[in-house]
């Protein structure tokens, strides 16, 4: 089976969630249409790490979901990509996982947060490993500091994954 992948890197204006959405749709309308079209974002495209407004931009990311939904339903990618995500009064770093239809199909929460950026500060951490069949192909999903610890590759793999989506947010010099 053929598989295309493309990986969206964008230089993340921290805190300027609106200008970041824009950004990423017209990224993502700019792509070509291609059969079994993955497209994977980084890890926060829509925030950086800028924890002081993650509530807010969570607001207007449901408020303007169906504009990225019908983006990928128009052009038939399947989307996985993390940002904030607001669960009662926590917040999680939630990678979510599109079809081509534009539908949120699963989504992972990040299991292993990284204390030098003080994500436990801010974030709760993921509880379960999540795998995902689309298109009868088979991917796991991870989250930056996720691949320091192989036993949730392994899990990935035993669950069927063929290949694992690792969005994350490195400076340059990593």
């Amino acid at each position: 089976m053929k598989v295309n992948i493309s990986l969206l890197q964008t230089e993340i204006d921290a805190g300027n969630y609106e200008k970041e959405f824009h950004k990423i749709l017209s990224m993502i309308e700019s792509l070509e249409i291609l059969e079994n079209h993955y497209v994977i974002l980084p890890e926060l495209w829509l925030t950086g790490y800028a924890f002081n407004i993650m509530k807010e931009a969570c607001g207007f990311f449901q408020k303007n979901l169906f504009k990225l939904q019908k983006i990928l339903e128009n052009k038939s990618f399947n989307l996985i990509g993390s940002i904030p995500w607001s669960k009662g009064n926590n917040l999680m770093n939630r990678s979510l996982i599109f079809s081509n239809k534009g539908e949120i199909k699963n989504f992972y929460d990040k299991i292993h947060l990284f204390k030098p950026l003080e994500e436990h500060k801010y974030f709760c951490r993921g509880n379960r490993v999540v795998t995902e069949k689309l298109n009868d192909f088979v991917f796991g999903v991870m989250l930056c500091y996720d691949i320091r610890f192989p036993e949730l590759a392994k899990a990935l793999m035993l669950r069927g994954a063929n290949v694992i989506f690792v969005s994350a947010e490195w400076p340059e010099t990593r």
